[in-house]
């Protein structure tokens, strides 16, 4: 595959979702997820964890901040990215990771 088609393979979905810093105030925050159709879905999906991971600053948590962090910023985050793939695979992987169904997102152009 020659560069040009590999550049038009990939495509860029910035994501955000409120991450909770103390009990009065959220801070967003935002993530840069890299797609490419080529990539195998479980791949795709483990660096959408990863990707959202570091966004939310998981790394260096306690246990139970991390359980806190993963439901309310990085599942978020890696849902955005998954519905913005329209990758019906992917949504299938991470429903059945997860146990539950996804719930249809709206994205507003800014």
């Amino acid at each position: 595959m020659t560069n040009v088609l590999k550049l038009a393979a990939v495509a860029l979905a910035v994501c955000s979702a409120p991450m909770p810093s103390s009990a009065a105030e959220t801070e967003q925050v935002t993530a840069r997820f890299i797609y490419d159709r080529s990539v195998p879905v479980e791949q795709t999906y483990r660096r959408a964890i990863r990707t959202a991971s570091k966004a939310c600053k998981l790394n260096g948590r306690v246990a139970p901040i991390k359980r806190s962090l993963r439901r309310t910023c990085v599942r978020p985050l890696v849902e955005q990215f998954i519905i913005k793939t329209g990758n019906r695979d992917l949504i299938a992987h991470h429903e059945a990771r997860t146990g539950q169904k996804m719930k249809e997102l709206v994205f507003v152009m800014q």
